[in-house]
């Protein structure tokens, strides 16, 4: 951590503190918790806070790890809301690393497709067999 300005956050523990103060200004205002939000409210930014969580040691990282959790979990709870599910999957999927799979079965119940034979049809107008 030498070099460079001074962390806005001394310890892991300050930072936890604003990130316990972010979650109660959320549930008291009915707002819904994002990474964005958290940063703006820490007054700082994603990249910054990314930086805790990758640069400053495992306290940082687990605290910022665990803030992050949460913000998925309160996404993850959206998805079964169907008035707010397609912005929670949005940001599941941007910020979290969810995607959608389709598991396509190319094999016929289990067995190998095997190849096809074309046989031209015999054209029935052609006399050459007299």
């Amino acid at each position: 951590m030498s070099g460079g300005r001074p962390l806005k956050f001394e310890s892991p523990e300050k930072l936890q503190a604003k990130i316990d103060e972010f979650f109660e200004h959320c549930e008291a205002n009915n707002k819904l918790p994002t990474i964005t939000y958290l940063a703006v409210f820490l007054d700082t930014s994603r990249e910054t806070l990314k930086d805790y969580q990758t640069k400053y040691g495992d306290e940082f990282s687990d605290t910022v790890a665990r803030a992050k959790q949460k913000i998925e979990a309160e996404m993850e709870d959206m998805l079964y809301n169907k008035h707010s599910a397609r912005g929670a999957e949005f940001t599941l999927k941007n910020n979290f690393g969810w995607k959608e799979e389709q598991h396509l079965d190319h094999t016929s119940g289990g067995e190998k497709i095997e190849g096809f034979q074309f046989v031209k049809p015999e054209d029935e107008t052609d006399d050459t067999s007299e």
